[in-house]
């Protein structure tokens, strides 16, 4: 477990999974964020993703990862909080033609750790 991750009190680290080219500005925010009380994170307070746990995409398709992997950075309602303490949070957009629309999107669950209130 990285200092960062012991120093928030966590036990599933989510910068050894952020790819490459996100790993130095998600630990910044991570050191940045470690003062924030985490445990005032109720269900629909806005949170920003700062990384994903490896169990939610080691067996995800390369382009569902990568989807998950964009979304790092970005703002999200926290729309419940689980039994096990977990975050559930979600990405959604809509796509339209002029005939019709198409909403899509990744709904997850994360560790605290993973995330940072605004």
């Amino acid at each position: 477990m990285s200092a960062t991750a012991r120093a928030r009190g966590g036990s599933e680290p989510c910068e050894r999974i952020v790819n490459n080219c996100r790993v130095d500005e998600t630990i910044d925010r991570w050191a940045d964020s470690i003062a924030a009380p985490m445990s005032e994170i109720k269900a629909g307070d806005i949170v920003s993703l700062l990384g994903v746990p490896e169990w939610l995409v080691h067996d995800l398709p390369a382009d569902e990862r990568d989807a998950i992997f964009g979304f790092i950075g970005r703002e999200a309602v926290v729309e419940k909080i689980d039994d096990h303490g977990y975050l559930w949070i979600g990405f959604w957009t809509t796509t339209g033609d002029g005939e019709g629309a198409f909403y899509s999107g990744h709904s997850f669950c994360l560790p605290r750790e993973c995330v940072t209130g605004l």
